[in-house]
């Protein structure tokens, strides 16, 4: 996921993060490291970011519950957030939410041939290309 998006954004202004960065959720004070982030503009420092656009989190079994719930209240207080990414490790399957006016819109994409467009980023991500070495593995 992260290389298809870095990919993508290649010439665009904008940081794409593998778990290395850690998220200031400022109104609590805690703080993440999601699996994936990418955000425009400049770092809150060398090791934080306060700003993403998009956060992708790899779902496994003993995670999803909290990713999906728990997880994800905290991420819809970070202003910036436009898109939420779940991925699955157990099937070719990535769910998204999109901050609208009124709430997020929950949209999903299964099987090698689907796609994930992702509007915040003007990208649109093939799931055979993020799942292809699991694929080959199968």
């Amino acid at each position: 996921m992260s290389r298809e998006l870095g990919n993508a954004l290649f010439e665009e202004p904008c940081r794409v993060t593998v778990s290395d960065l850690r998220l200031q959720i400022a109104k609590h004070g805690a703080y993440f490291y999601p699996d994936v982030m990418v955000a425009h503009g400049p770092s809150t420092s060398a090791d934080m970011i306060s700003n993403p656009t998009v956060i992708v989190e790899v779902l496994s079994p003993s995670t999803e519950l909290w990713d999906r719930t728990g997880k994800f209240a905290l991420y819809r207080q970070v202003e910036s957030l436009r898109e939420y990414v779940l991925v699955s490790q157990e099937a070719v399957r990535v769910e998204w939410f999109t901050r609208q006016e009124g709430g997020w819109f929950y949209q999903e994409a299964t099987g090698a041939e689907a796609v994930c467009r992702l509007e915040s980023l003007n990208v649109t991500l093939s799931l055979g290309r993020i799942y292809k070495e699991w694929l080959l593995n199968q």
